[in-house]
């Protein structure tokens, strides 16, 4: 089951005025991102992660002292744990994030059933399972504001990552319906599609046959997601392409998937010289 690291203040009482968001993935590089610029915003934050040396290391940076939860989200019952202690102690919940995401470097046909059951647990079934506990909660308040880092790739096939591109265009399916039933409850429904960022996770597929087409352009900086996030949170975006180009560019190129085959050989030729640019650039040692 979950942990708790009590970060927060003495009280557990919530005034009117207080925000109170919550967040998953928090201790990665767009997690931590994401946290401090909430924290600017003024929430009260919870976060949950994984790994709770990095979650402390995130917690400490932070302005408003975080409730946090160290929890293998795939679980469920973790996840329910997590909607009870949040109840409990706020009473209410104003904006989930679901950030937390894998990505499998392992080609599919080769992978174990365990890597392949975690990546879309992760990236998809958490997902539903958050928003299953959140939802009600958000209902009888009334108001709310529902955040998923999704991918480009939930948008454009990547053939070294099916089952990643599977978990993601899930996601870009439930969250688009969700956001038309949604609406009357007032509740916001928001969608972020990043291109490759640059993380640990990226590090690894550049030098273990991730997908190429990360190396199209310049990698985006974990802010820029971060970023979009508040922007889909303020304005109440259904969708956001970060960046804007390669979104329209994305959902052009799926009307015409046929296309994709013909065309890819020589983007992936541009992009593999990227690649090994980025890895001179980070230093990385080559395969």
């Amino acid at each position: 089951m979950d942990k708790t690291l009590d970060k927060t203040m003495a009280t557990t009482e919530t005034t009117k005025q207080e925000k109170i968001s919550l967040l998953t993935g928090a201790a990665g590089g767009i997690g931590r991102e994401i946290a401090r610029l909430l924290d600017h915003e003024g929430y009260r934050q919870i976060l949950v992660d994984l790994n709770e040396e990095k979650l402390n290391s995130v917690a400490s940076e932070l302005s408003i002292a975080p409730h946090c939860i160290v929890s293998n989200i795939t679980d469920v019952r973790n996840v329910a744990s997590i909607r009870e202690q949040v109840q409990s102690r706020f009473g209410r919940l104003d904006v989930l994030v679901n950030n937390a995401g894998v990505i499998m470097t392992t080609p599919f046909d080769e992978a174990h059933y365990d890597e392949i059951d975690r990546e879309y647990s992760v990236n998809y079934r958490a997902v539903l399972h958050f928003m299953r506990e959140f939802i009600p909660v958000m209902k009888r308040q009334k108001s709310g504001n529902i955040v998923t880092i999704s991918s480009l790739g939930g948008i454009l096939p990547l053939k070294e990552a099916p089952g990643y591109c599977g978990s993601k265009f899930g996601v870009r399916g439930f969250m688009l319906a969700q956001n038309i039933a949604l609406r009357r409850h007032g509740i916001t429904v928001s969608t972020i599609y990043p291109t490759a960022i640059d993380t640990p996770m990226l590090e690894h597929e550049a030098l273990h046959g991730g997908s190429l087409l990360n190396f199209v352009s310049d990698p985006l900086k974990p802010v820029q997601v971060a970023q979009a996030v508040i922007r889909a949170i303020k304005k109440r975006k259904m969708e956001i392409a970060v960046p804007t180009s390669e979104g329209y560019l994305c959902k052009f190129l799926g009307f015409f998937p046929g296309v994709i085959p013909a065309v890819l050989p020589f983007v992936e030729r541009i992009a593999d010289r990227n690649r090994l640019k980025y890895i001179k650039r980070k230093g990385l040692a080559p395969m």
